[in-house]
């Protein structure tokens, strides 16, 4: 029992001292006229009391002399929550966590195409973009000596990258291969049609932003033209009308006309931001790479330079009329045609990971998700994982994971909060004021512990062949996962935290219910809370927007079973004797119970990464060569012989005709469940 006053006692006590101090302070010194005097004598007068005054604070300040986390503790919390041998419920706190720390980074979205985010944007004045097309038409004069405008009205789609935009060079109508603009001059008078009526050439327009532009970003592949999913979350808002009414099928999501329709979804698209008047100019979506599909590309854009150039796939040389020669010439069996494709995955590689495609920046104070429980009541779970007979609440296969099944009061929901975050933004009523850099925080939470979990892992299931590696006990493999865990943990283990010393005639035997491991619950709570506590406080939380909010529980949610798994690991390893035994105590276990602690840490962290599910584990199986590049398979060069499918998207589960024979050999899980691959970056190209 402490000897110190309780919260209650302390309070009174100090305002009773208080004022009996300053009414004796100020009765003392009745005479004096001047302030400035008084403050003297009063300043002279409480000196000597000063030593007095500060054990007292400390009495009043102080509400035990034993280790007290309640200063950690966000909220009135009960202890379960601090349960270390307890897994919390089914949650969505790793899947947003996970979205949002992965935004406009081109390795996770390709992974994980099916996107369920929505945020909007900003992209800054002077920012360069890119558009390939097999026409003129889009541009208003080209004459020498006048400025190249853009016909107003013009939507189309523009790159982040220029490698993306030259793919579409030659291919009439554009970036979409077809222009939502009409067709104002006369064909008959164009001088830049060819003499046979043709419009193959390279027409390359590169822009830069005149102004800020405001977008709103879908993440995943939200433009890859596949069915499955990656196009989902746009399509809600798009076909929001249809969804309303009820006229939306469950077959309509993966109708091939829908998916192929991009002129149609730009279209729709633009009509909802400019009839709830949100003053969004354009979307943001990935493909091979990035692109911006814009409402007006006249507005807020300016031409830099407009210019016909030497396609190096379909040379003017070739014959228009001989369709084998143009074949030949645009085929992917051309390696020009192979150099080119390859040059876009090596650009849009440099995106893959944090902080991603940079030309765009994000407001994750407007942050908008389909997997937020708060919004969207339908449920990802799935009994999929079982621990010594109890069913643990995990999410279903996340590739599977699909918009169109969430209800259609789900939806309603994230389009008019959707909706609400704009309108906030556009009228300057930004709630988001809190000043959290919430990309620092999930990525101090990743840099953190993303490699050290794979250590760990690497340490209980290494065989010791890896090239330096040397062989290791099962003894050896603990204590080595031990020490490594000591000292990550090593910011948080307190002095005066120790487990209850075993009777040493028995000697320790371990169990994987055999200790609640209560003992080491406030270094959970202090491992858990330290990144986000201050952010409880009443003048931080009070200027949060509901989205950031939304990201604080997955920030929160996430660290806090990161925590619970490395600290309950971290006190087996006390109990079992692989601590400091001049510490702790407590001789090492034998050979069987650290043949059962083994199997248990190896499940644990297996079922800890499992959750997180972070793509930074995912890579190559073994080193790529000096010639090769990892990638991770994306719409639509996932595989095949000499280069890329050819032709538009195709999936595994239509689109494929007769003709494709060099598709044959393509595994499934390469359009289900991509994973990282080494190719080739040099010729010749092979992927």
């Amino acid at each position: 029992m402490s000897l110190l006053p309780t919260t209650s006692f302390r309070i009174i006590l100090g305002l009773f001292i208080a004022i009996i101090v300053s009414f004796f302070a100020l009765s003392a010194f009745p005479a004096l006229s001047s302030t400035s005097s008084r403050t003297t004598q009063i300043s002279r007068w409480l000196t000597p009391l000063s030593p007095f005054i500060s054990f007292l604070s400390f009495l009043l300040s102080s509400p035990s002399l034993s280790t007290n986390l309640d200063f950690l503790s966000p909220s009135p919390e009960s202890d379960s929550l601090w349960n270390l041998t307890t897994r919390p419920p089914y949650t969505t706190d790793n899947l947003i966590f996970n979205t949002a720390s992965s935004l406009l980074q081109h390795w996770p979205n390709a992974r994980y195409r099916n996107g369920h985010s929505i945020v909007p944007g900003r992209i800054p004045l002077g920012t360069v973009f890119y558009h390939g097309r097999s026409s003129p038409e889009m541009i208003e004069s080209s004459m020498a000596g006048r400025k190249i405008k853009i016909l107003p009205g013009t939507q189309e789609w523009v790159a982040t990258d220029p490698e993306h935009s030259l793919l579409f060079c030659g291919i009439q109508g554009g970036a979409d291969a077809s222009s939502t603009m009409n067709d104002t001059a006369s064909k008959s008078n164009d001088p830049l049609r060819d003499s046979d009526g043709s419009k193959s050439d390279c027409w390359f327009i590169t822009l830069v932003t005149t102004r800020e532009l405001r977008v709103l970003y879908f993440d995943g592949s939200s433009a890859a033209k596949m069915f499955g999913g990656s196009m989902d979350s746009q399509d809600v808002f798009a076909y929001r009308k249809e969804l309303e009414s009820g006229n939306v099928s469950s077959d309509s999501w993966d109708d091939p006309e829908r998916i192929f329709g991009e002129v149609e979804r730009l279209r729709r698209l633009c009509q909802w931001v400019e009839e709830k008047g949100l003053g969004i100019d354009g979307f943001v979506r990935m493909e091979m790479d990035f692109e911006v599909m814009l409402c007006d590309m006249s507005s807020g854009m300016e031409v830099v330079s407009f210019s016909n150039l030497a396609h190096s796939a379909n040379p003017k040389s070739i014959s228009m009329s001989m369709p084998e020669e143009i074949e030949a010439a645009t085929s992917d069996s051309n390696p020009r045609v192979t150099i080119r494709n390859f040059e876009l995955v090596h650009s849009a590689s440099q995106h893959n990971a944090f902080p991603g495609e940079m030309k765009v920046r994000l407001d994750l104070d407007g942050f908008v998700s389909f997997y937020d429980r708060s919004l969207v009541k339908t449920s990802f779970e799935d009994d999929g994982v079982h621990e010594e007979g109890k069913t643990l609440r995990t999410s279903a296969d996340r590739w599977k994971h699909r918009v169109k099944d969430v209800s259609k009061e789900d939806m309603m929901r994230v389009i008019e909060r959707m909706e609400e975050v704009l309108l906030n933004m556009r009228k300057g009523r930004r709630h988001g004021g809190s000043g959290i850099d919430w990309d620092l925080l999930m990525q101090v939470l990743i840099k953190r512990y993303a490699s050290r979990l794979e250590v760990l892992r690497y340490v209980l299931e290494a065989s010791g062949n890896e090239p330096g590696a040397r062989r290791r006990t099962d003894d050896e493999r603990l204590q080595t996962m031990f020490d490594q865990l000591d000292v990550a943990l090593r910011p948080f283990i307190l002095a005066d935290v120790n487990p209850k010393v075993p009777n040493p005639s028995s000697s320790p035997s371990y169990s994987s219910s055999s200790s609640s491991l209560d003992w080491a619950s406030p270094i959970y709570r202090l491992c858990s809370a330290t990144h986000t506590f201050h952010l409880h406080s009443p003048q931080v939380t009070g200027k949060m927007s509901k989205s950031e909010k939304t990201l604080l529980r997955a920030v929160e949610g996430t660290n806090r079973e990161i925590c619970r798994v490395l600290v309950g690991i971290w006190a087996q390893g006390i109990e079992n004797g692989l601590g400091l035994e001049k510490m702790y105590h407590i001789p090492k276990a034998g050979k069987h119970q650290m043949k059962l602690l083994k199997m248990r840490w190896r499940r644990d962290l297996s079922n800890l990464m499992s959750w997180l599910d972070w793509s930074a584990w995912e890579k190559c199986a073994s080193p790529c060569g000096s010639e090769e590049i990892c990638y991770m398979p994306t719409w639509p060069y996932f595989a095949g012989n000499g280069g890329p499918p050819p032709g538009p998207a195709r999936g595994p589960n239509g689109l494929i005709t007769a003709e494709d024979e060099s598709l044959n050999n393509i595994e499934e899980s390469d359009w289900e469940r991509p994973k990282p691959m080494c190719i080739r970056k040099i010729a010749p190209y092979k992927f």
